[in-house]
């Protein structure tokens, strides 16, 4: 009897330990909207920390004295040799940034069909995400950097040339990853009210 009593509580227990939830981290900006960083799935949140690290590594230089992010739980620390920790949160592909973007994608399938919702969406979290694009050397790093400048192209006449930098491809497929995902979260708050 004992035993059976504790099988079953043990089979009970199991999928509440399955179900780990994903806590928001410690972020420099308070997000009015929180995120259900639970619904992101796993092979998203390892590209958030790959991005993570790639913001780190490029801000600080390498080495750098901390690098770590973990996509299981989203916790992330970054820390330059000077003992500097970037601003993140200004950045492009960071975690800051990342999380930013998944609130304001759910803040505005929480709002289909209301105007107001979604533009207190866009004014209060959306302006909160990073737009800058890391550069070497500008978050604190004590020792220059080996990267090399983005490609660039050649514009102008050949008589008069300059150069402009291509786009961010990694901004670009970010900002489509983020209109998908509020593309896919409308529709299936459509297609619940639909049945």
């Amino acid at each position: 009897m004992v035993r059976a009593a504790l099988v079953l509580a043990l089979s009970a227990a199991a999928p509440l330990a399955a179900a780990q939830s994903i806590q928001i981290p410690p972020l420099p900006f308070n997000l009015t909207f929180k995120p259900d960083l639970n619904k992101v799935p796993s092979d998203k949140r390892s590209d958030w920390c790959n991005g993570e690290r790639g913001v780190c590594d490029t801000l600080c230089g390498v080495p750098n004295t901390k690098n770590d992010c973990d996509p299981a739980t989203l916790q992330f620390a970054c820390t330059c040799q000077n003992g500097s920790a970037p601003g993140l949160q200004y950045y492009q592909n960071s975690l800051p940034t990342f999380i930013c973007e998944e609130a304001f994608t759910q803040c505005i399938a929480a709002s289909v069909g209301d105007r107001t919702g979604q533009d207190k969406c866009t004014k209060d979290v959306r302006s909160l995400c990073g737009t800058q694009a890391a550069k070497a050397g500008s978050g604190g790093a004590t020792t220059t950097s080996s990267t090399s400048a983005p490609p660039t192209q050649q514009t102008g006449s050949p008589n008069t040339p300059s150069t402009t930098p291509r786009p961010n491809n990694a901004a670009v497929v970010n900002q489509l990853s983020t209109f998908a995902s509020v593309a896919v979260a409308a529709a299936a708050f459509m297609g619940v009210y639909a049945l």
